[in-house]
């Protein structure tokens, strides 16, 4: 079966044969359980719970129904990029002052989780990620975790290996969560789902796991999406994504375009954060607050 945790963290729960309280157990939809003697592992496509035969099990009762949920939207961190802008216009950059501001801003405002859209590190072919730079993004997740509040990421097209590598080990020590195909429930009001940056566009990736109705989706990309983007040859349109994707999407958060953009589609409201640093000329360092209640998804954005 599915469960979700207090932080609004969903995930697979499986009850051994070996069970007797929990094979027999009359579990209901929608209701609190407490749990003892389970045990949890964590794979790359989620976490999973296991009850072994000394599982116990408290029943508290039927779920609140204030569906609401508050998140903290940031993309293209671009950790260790040292300047901004071109050759002959170009500015020096502290990428990890804008981190560290964001991350400021989630504890301040006490969110229920942090979504990044992709691009953590900037993870160049030349210097990769240095030491200082690791530990700075280190640091930073592991504030949000001291403050209970989760973080969720994509692979952008600068999550190179090493990029990957450090961050499934954030993964591994609990201080970050990687969005897929299987949804991640806040506050009861809203599922994340992810989608990695792809090189060549297939909507092949838009198979997603499916939810009961009541919970608002938001989906996050890393792709050149029109009409969003103003490139002249976008990795996919806006209308393919909903029609493809085989859940409804009711918010698209997008990273990779680096500017402020917004566009509403089929119910369907889409939208990117730009950078938490001044990455080109027109752009201000920004985050936005989320808001998702009653199944209405309501945005704010904070320069930094």
């Amino acid at each position: 079966m599915t469960l979700e945790d207090v932080d609004g963290t969903s995930f697979s729960f499986t009850v051994w044969a070996k069970s007797p309280n929990g094979r027999d157990y009359p579990w209901q939809e929608g209701h609190w359980y407490r749990l003892h003697s389970a045990y949890g592992e964590v794979w790359p496509a989620g976490r999973e719970l296991h009850g072994t035969g000394k599982l116990e099990i408290e029943h508290k009762g039927v779920r609140p129904t204030n569906r609401r949920a508050k998140l903290l939207y940031l993309t293209d961190t671009h950790l260790g990029k040292q300047t901004g802008g071109h050759k002959n216009n170009s500015w020096k950059l502290d990428t990890v002052a804008g981190f560290n501001a964001a991350i400021d801003l989630a504890t301040e405002q006490g969110v229920d989780a942090v979504v990044h859209t992709g691009d953590v590190f900037h993870n160049d072919t030349t210097n990769g990620i240095p030491e200082s730079i690791e530990e700075a993004c280190h640091d930073g997740l592991t504030k949000l975790a001291n403050a209970g509040i989760p973080f969720y990421f994509i692979y952008g097209n600068h999550a190179r290996k090493k990029g990957r590598v450090c961050l499934e080990q954030f993964c591994d020590a609990g201080l970050a969560t990687h969005l897929r195909s299987r949804p991640i429930v806040i506050g009861d009001a809203v599922a994340l789902y992810g989608v990695d940056y792809q090189k060549s566009w297939d909507h092949g990736q838009l198979g997603f796991e499916r939810l009961p109705s009541g919970v608002a989706t938001l989906l996050c990309m890393h792709q050149s999406v029109a009409p969003l983007t103003g490139s002249p040859n976008p990795d996919c349109h806006l209308q393919e994504v909903l029609e493809e994707s085989t859940i409804s999407i009711d918010g698209l958060a997008l990273g990779h375009l680096h500017t402020n953009a917004e566009k509403t589609l089929d119910g369907c409201s889409a939208f990117c954060g730009g950078a938490t640093e001044r990455l080109t000329s027109e752009l201000e360092p920004s985050v936005e607050t989320i808001t998702v209640e009653k199944g209405e998804i309501r945005r704010h954005r904070q320069r930094l």
